[in-house]
């Protein structure tokens, strides 16, 4: 009976209540619906695991990292920056919830990185996004501020890449230049954040699959995943 009950009210309150985002009423009405599911609602239980883990993304990542004045604002500006280009017609599209929490997750590490703290310093340049997309029904964003060389990338919808083997991320600092690593990162089921070296300014991001753990110098395969600036 459970599994017939709808789910997206109490979705968007978990995530909420994942990032510390609900307010006492809020809690309580997290907590009367998923009453109402039973306890051995198995959507129920997968909603508070899933968002369980990004919660544990945030914690590892902003842990005794304090908020200058202003951060929190700009914290949520980029959220909604890395969201806004997601979707593609033809391709499963997760929760548009589940991307808030996954793009928090972002922007907390963009925070933790110093990218959100720089940005909002007098005539800096604010943070962009950039969106992957390429042969694989999986949603990968680029979050960067020009000028600057850490970047985050957050990634969804990603299969593992396959024993012994890694994604590796690559930037191409101008048109014609060869591709530079930019770093390693295996997907935590299906989703990953992860910090990224790139050069203060680039012309294309790519992403190919290659010999772990450490990558490779070169590419060795064809990007799956690409996108222009």
């Amino acid at each position: 009976m459970s599994s017939q009950l709808p789910h997206d009210e109490l979705e968007i309150l978990i995530a909420a209540d994942a990032l510390d985002g609900l307010d006492p009423d809020e809690r309580d009405r997290m907590a009367r619906l998923m009453a109402s599911h039973g306890p051995n609602c198995p959507e129920c239980r997968r909603l508070v695991a899933e968002y369980g883990e990004v919660s544990g993304y945030l914690a590892l990542l902003v842990d005794a990292v304090p908020m200058r004045a202003g951060a929190e604002d700009d914290l949520v500006s980029a959220a909604r920056a890395v969201q806004a280009p997601l979707g593609k017609a033809g391709r499963p599209r997760p929760p548009v919830r589940r991307w808030v929490a996954i793009a928090a997750a972002a922007a907390a590490l963009a925070v933790v990185a110093g990218l959100i703290g720089h940005s909002i310093a007098p005539g800096a340049p604010s943070l962009r996004s950039l969106a992957l997309r390429g042969s694989v029904p999986a949603r990968l964003t680029l979050v960067y501020q020009p000028g600057r060389a850490d970047a985050v990338l957050v990634a969804a919808g990603l299969s593992d890449p396959g024993q012994g083997r890694v994604y590796e991320v690559w930037y191409q600092p101008s048109t014609g230049a060869s591709m530079h690593p930019a770093g390693v990162f295996a997907p935590s089921n299906g989703f990953a954040v992860v910090s990224v070296s790139v050069s203060e300014t680039f012309v294309l991001i790519a992403v190919t699959v290659e010999q772990g753990p450490r990558g490779s110098p070169q590419p060795t395969t064809n990007p799956i995943l690409s996108a222009s600036v």
